[in-house]
């Protein structure tokens, strides 16, 4: 498999990089922590192509694909965007799956309105589908239900759930909300997973950012804290720690990018693929945003500091889907449950 960008897919990085070195600074983040949104920069990279980029061109996208979308992820991991640049371009391409369904809603989809977000846990008991990123500020909600795929019109405003991420969170419910059906029985099954693969490795692709801009915030640090007459970054325990969370945030990457080609290639691996690439991009994401915080010292818990905004989402991104013991049971049945239930799995 060959991993080497393309031209067109590294002028699409740059274009993003710089869009976001311009309108998603920290001080952006900040700004948007008291709701978890930020609509200025949502309607900007709207109308750059974001949601339409790893859409059909026969459904009216730019034709690319998971690859393509996960350069843009990661970029925006990097900067932590608060916007739905995973929830929203991965809803998208579920209803351009759907044949003529799906088109009738998409191309209100493609130009951002309504919002529209994917659920990435299934529906629980209480007919809620539990803290869905973005739900607080989205006006459908693609959900599974049973075996019903659904979009929901959930009543507004959904109350924002206090997170660790100060993500716009919400509980949806199902039962008290305007239901469409978009698919029923194993076809709904079928799209809920492979869109939650490809949620997987999307999402992989901007822990990876993430991972990456955390360990340039605290290089930056030890290079310039002094102590002993000397930067602090040149004492080998440091150094050591942090040129092994590089190492990491290499191997996250190269990982993200192996499960975004499979899904574009069809490979029947792309989802365990796409199972390791996440957890693993989780795991880096939180070691390097955890080792930054912990040479800032005293300083890196202060509010100050711009390291515990990526230490914060670090922990919380990666939840939308549950605890890591359950996405690693789930791996564990993909690769070792007996051809039965793998075929289940797999319906």
């Amino acid at each position: 498999m060959d991993l080497n960008l393309s031209e067109e897919q590294q002028h699409l990085r740059d274009t993003f990089d710089a869009l976001l070195a311009k309108h998603c600074t920290v001080g952006h983040v900040r700004d948007a922590e008291p709701t978890g949104f930020d609509s200025d920069l949502w309607d900007l990279m709207t109308q750059t192509g974001l949601v339409s980029l790893a859409i059909p061109e026969s459904s009216g996208g730019a034709g690319g694909g998971l690859l393509e979308l996960g350069l843009v992820a990661e970029a925006c991991g990097a900067s932590l965007a608060p916007v739905p640049f995973v929830e929203t371009p991965v809803a998208a391409r579920i209803l351009s799956s759907l044949g003529r369904t799906g088109q009738a809603l998409l191309d209100g989809v493609l130009s951002g309105e309504p919002l529209v977000v994917f659920a990435p846990r299934a529906v629980a008991a209480e007919n809620v589908a539990p803290v869905v990123p973005f739900a607080a500020v989205a006006e459908r909600v693609i959900a599974l239900h049973h075996d019903r795929l659904l979009m929901v019109t959930p009543p507004l405003p959904l109350p924002r759930k206090p997170n660790l991420g100060s993500g716009a969170l919400a509980d949806v419910p199902i039962g008290s909300s305007r239901n469409l059906v978009l698919a029923v029985g194993g076809d709904a099954r079928r799209h809920f997973a492979e869109a939650l693969g490809e949620w997987r490795a999307v999402m992989a692709a901007a822990l990876t950012g993430l991972a990456a801009r955390a360990l340039a915030v605290g290089v930056g640090y030890v290079t310039e804290r002094r102590q002993f007459g000397r930067p602090i970054g040149s004492f080998q325990v440091i150094g050591h720690r942090l040129a092994e969370v590089a190492t990491e945030a290499d191997g996250a990457r190269l990982l993200w990018q192996e499960a975004a080609c499979a899904h574009d290639a069809g490979d029947p691996k792309a989802a365990t693929l796409a199972h390791m690439a996440f957890l693993f991009a989780s795991e880096v994401a939180e070691r390097a945003a955890s080792w930054s915080l912990h040479f800032h010292g005293g300083y890196g818990f202060m509010l100050e500091y711009d390291i515990q905004l990526f230490y914060r989402r670090a922990k919380a991104w990666p939840l939308a889907v549950g605890s890591a013991r359950g996405e690693l049971q789930h791996l564990a049945d993909e690769w070792f449950a007996p051809d039965e239930e793998q075929q289940w799995i797999s319906d």
